[in-house]
């Protein structure tokens, strides 16, 4: 499962599953192992046998509930006292990103704490902790305890001079805040596949009933959203005081879940919208305190009997499907110009997982439980997602099947696409099901619907890989380029100016095929958490428009390798210089 993750950013315990499931590789069944063991350890009363004390204690000021030195003997043991959160142990997953947030000493400012580097951002509305001495990085257990510092339980974490808080405090559900850093790791993607925000319980009764009380003008797309990294005006009312009330900790996700989700697809077709999803299971009661760890059982056994309900079995295997749609993508090759003037696009349908991977065998083994005696998963290629004109079905037969549960191998011969309107986008979609149910449509591969024309073809044929802004920025700095150079070195190429004697004959043209594939997971039922998965960029190549100068100073002496070809451009023979990724 872990494999479909590209960004996941979590808060509080929800921080601390993400890097469990994330950077430690672990299952769901162990990391909800993980978590009861932890809560049974963590959750030490101060004093012990005296609940009375311990309650007026904490009344009048005189220190949080529980121990500290619990909670981080259990964190060492659960994730050692040696893993780095930012680094490259190689026991580590070394493409996964995650991200946990925090809360300054004050409750003022939220602090992100990630496993990753990024482009700055010019207008930070919170702090990326990203140290420059590599003896001031946090550790994984310390960066968890970071999250988890919830005031009247735990003392704050203190690291180097700086205290820590639960991002909670600020940010019960942190989609603001994934939503900005997917956008500044990724400039170039537009739109996520799917944008998964996962929650810990609900009464649905109380969010309704709070929701309904917000003034209606709340929810119009021209209404100011919270910034990333603030809390909502709901937040700010009920946060003079530490609160230790759970319902609030959960109508404020809410709350910015419902604000997100309008901001984010105000100017998007229904299909799209319908990628921002929000599950939170409803209890039928009041959810039980963060620190009740003798109720874990009871909402696990009550969760689980609420999942069975029909529509709720409905809107998981929406996901699911999603999931599995969003592990195919595009390889585009060649266009060409065919009868009557049709535009023809050859390609070819690739999977994210790799050859000879364990994960090629499980997405085949998903497959081929979908395989029915009247059915068998397939592709349908509508090349203008309006029409059903020219389109047709590409079938994932047994044969496929079998050579990825067998031999951990997906191939699919060549499709050739005939566009007869280039302003329309095409559709790539996925059946899993004879009747799909909520998407009836099918479920579109990663990247997809878009517009094929507009995007070259013949660069070097490559796996997708999780390249981003990260590797640019490091190219870019070992060259000593200025802020504004960076940022415009992108997926997209670079969009900086050319040299001084540079003109039309000279200028030199650059490919980069780009692919689009998604990260997503289920859900841990209830153990689950908020957090949230972005679009995977995964392009074939990492192109610098401009100069062949500009192109090859950046190659050399760096892990990216050029290659020069003669290709028709604008109806003429001109050079290209291809830089790609070893």
């Amino acid at each position: 499962m872990q494999s479909f993750f590209d960004l996941i950013v979590g808060t509080g315990t929800g921080g601390m599953l993400a890097v469990a499931l994330s950077m430690k590789d672990r299952t769901v069944d162990s990391c909800i192992d993980m978590f009861c063991a932890l809560c049974d350890h963590a959750y030490t009363p101060r004093l012990k046998g005296v609940p009375i004390i311990s309650q007026l204690a904490q009344v009048f000021g005189s220190g949080p509930r529980y121990k500290t030195k619990p909670l981080y003997a259990a964190l060492k043991t659960a994730f050692s006292e040696d893993d780095d959160l930012f680094g490259s142990s190689s026991r580590l997953r070394k493409d996964t990103r995650v991200a946990l947030t925090s809360a300054s000493v004050t409750g003022r400012e939220t602090m992100l704490l990630a496993s990753y580097r990024r482009p700055e951002d010019l207008l930070p509305t919170y702090s990326l902790e990203r140290p420059h001495e590599p003896a001031m990085e946090l550790k994984v257990w310390e960066s968890v305890a970071a999250a988890m510092a919830t005031p009247n339980f735990f003392r704050p974490f203190n690291f180097h001079s700086k205290t820590y808080l639960d991002g909670g405090l600020r940010c019960a559900n942190p989609s603001f805040i994934a939503d900005r850093e997917r956008r500044l790791i990724w400039p170039d993607v537009g739109e996520p596949d799917l944008f998964l925000s996962l929650g810990t319980g609900q009464n649905r009764i109380t969010v309704l009933e709070s929701l309904s009380k917000r003034p209606k003008d709340t929810h119009s797309p021209t209404t100011a959203v919270p910034e990333p990294g603030r809390p909502t005006p709901e937040t700010r009312k009920s946060s003079g005081l530490w609160r230790t009330k759970r319902v609030d900790d959960v109508l404020d996700a809410e709350i910015a879940w419902v604000d997100f989700r309008a901001y984010a697809v105000r100017e998007r077709s229904e299909a799209k919208g319908r990628r921002f999803i929000r599950f939170n299971p409803d209890l039928d009661r009041e959810p039980p305190a963060q620190d009740s760890k003798g109720d874990i059982e009871s909402l696990q056994v009550n969760v689980r009997r609420r999942l069975q309900t029909p529509h709720r079995l409905a809107a998981l295997r929406n996901v699911a499907h999603r999931l599995v749609a969003s592990s195919f993508y595009l390889d585009l090759q060649s266009k060409a110009t065919g009868e009557k003037s049709d535009q023809v696009c050859s390609g070819i349908i690739a999977c994210r997982f790799e050859d000879g991977s364990l994960e090629m065998c499980a997405l085949g083994k998903i497959l081929e439980e979908r395989r029915k005696e009247d059915f068998e998963p397939y592709f349908l290629v509508k090349p203008n997602v309006d029409s059903t004109d020219l389109s047709f079905k590409v079938v994932i037969t047994l044969d496929v099947i079998r050579g990825m549960t067998e031999s951990a191998i997906f191939g699919l011969p060549n499709i050739y696409i005939s566009l007869r309107d280039e302003s329309k986008a095409t559709a790539i979609n996925l059946f899993l099901s004879a009747h799909e149910g909520l998407e009836p449509d099918g479920f579109p591969i990663s990247g997809f619907p878009r517009v094929l024309l507009g995007e070259p073809s013949g660069a070097p044929a490559r796996r997708p890989g999780r390249k981003n802004s990260e590797q640019n920025v490091r190219s870019a700095q070992r060259h000593g380029k200025t802020s504004f150079d960076v940022d415009s070195i992108s997926l997209n190429g670079y969009t900086g100016p050319a040299g001084r004697n540079s003109s039309s004959e000279e200028s030199w043209c650059v490919y980069c095929t780009m692919l689009f594939a998604q990260g997503a997971v289920g859900s841990l039922a209830v153990l689950t958490f908020w957090c949230v998965w972005q679009a995977r960029d995964t392009s074939q190549s990492v192109a610098l428009y401009g100069q062949r100068r500009q192109a090859e100073d950046v190659a050399r002496g760096t892990d990216i390798a050029a290659s020069e070809h003669w290709v028709q451009y604008q109806g003429q023979d001109q050079p290209v210089l291809v830089v790609y990724w070893q």
